[in-house]
């Protein structure tokens, strides 16, 4: 009885294959998003082509919809190490929230990738004809490609990490990756990994080395213009940071002329009174938007303080500030 309930309590062949799967789809999706990173289109998190899309579609197709999880952990893991998802100042809960509906949506259009492929495109089989291989595309790439983009970017939109505004080419960006990545990648790991079937295995040097000719060129040009892109947004920084210092002493050493002349009108001035001072401060008030008050701080004796008082009562004042004392 107790070799019967240990029987039936560990795991059986076919489950570890099953579990091996799933962790070799995970490691493949991880390792496949680190690849895409030259194709990455600056500032942001975008890429040009995204291969985890063809891999995640590729490991339903041979492997079947159980081995979605695998897809699941392997895009949570990618997409909670990128920055520009994780950022510090975001609440951490948030970050996770992101990351794990990123995920959920890359599973789903993998599984809805397939289906639609298996149903309505006729797979398996060797994609020899134009008809097959534009079906093929269509649904798996074009149509089931919507599912991830649309999901991934308005979480990112609900979650402020992208603006209305940059919706729409955020969205664009996120699917023609998602599509190149289905086109370049799912026929790639087709050609390798379909066990059993001698239509792909004849073709793989036909279809591989085109294939990783055509990545690598369009890496490249991403990556080159990545660079450009930095150095012009680099070069458009450092003059707006030029255009405001320039404004910034210019109007510093404008304001510091202003309190010159008052300098200078008081060294030319024996008396300077409450009114003259007003209308002498009145013009560089209104002219200069960088000062904001200027006061008026007569220096009077201890002695001459209660004439002092009675005489601005008597102007009309109802209390005296801003007067230093001395004995």
């Amino acid at each position: 009885m107790t070799t019967d309930y240990l029987a039936n309590t560990t795991f059986s062949a076919p489950s570890y294959r099953w579990l091996l799967k799933i962790l070799g789809l995970a490691i493949a999706y991880f390792m496949a998003g680190k690849l895409s990173y030259f194709s990455t289109i600056p500032p942001g998190y975008d890429s040009a082509i995204w291969p985890p899309a063809g891999v995640a579609l590729a490991g339903v197709l041979i492997y079947g919809y159980r081995v979605w999880p695998g897809i699941l952990l392997g895009a949570f893991l990618l997409n909670g190490l990128i920055p520009e998802l994780t950022g510090l100042n975001l609440d951490m809960l948030t970050s996770v929230l992101v990351t794990l509906v990123i995920s959920i949506g890359s599973s789903l259009q993998a599984i809805v990738g397939t289906y639609l492929v298996k149903r309505y495109a006729g797979f398996p089989n060797g994609l020899k004809h134009e008809k097959d291989v534009l079906l093929f595309f269509f649904y798996g790439g074009l149509l089931a490609t919507l599912i991830n983009s649309t999901l991934s970017v308005s979480m990112l939109l609900a979650t402020g990490r992208t603006s209305a505004e940059n919706f729409l080419a955020n969205w664009l960006t996120w699917w023609s990756g998602d599509v190149l990545g289905v086109m370049i990648f799912t026929p790639l790991a087709l050609v390798w990994m379909l066990q059993g079937s001698e239509a792909w295995h004849n073709r793989r040097l036909v279809i591989t080395l085109p294939i990783l000719f055509m990545f690598a060129l369009t890496a490249t040009a991403v990556f080159y213009e990545a660079q450009a892109s930095n150095k012009r947004i680099k070069l458009e920084f450092d003059q707006q940071v030029a255009t405001l210092n320039d404004e910034f002493n210019a109007g510093f050493y404008r304001n510091i002329n202003a309190l010159i002349a008052i300098k200078s009108y008081y060294a030319a001035s024996d008396i300077v009174s409450r009114e003259k001072f007003k209308i002498f401060t009145k013009l560089l008030l209104d002219n200069f938007q960088g000062i904001q008050a200027l006061s008026w701080d007569p220096l009077i004796r201890n002695s001459e303080r209660e004439v002092f008082e009675k005489n601005v009562q008597k102007a009309g004042h109802l209390a005296c500030r801003n007067i230093d004392l001395i004995g």
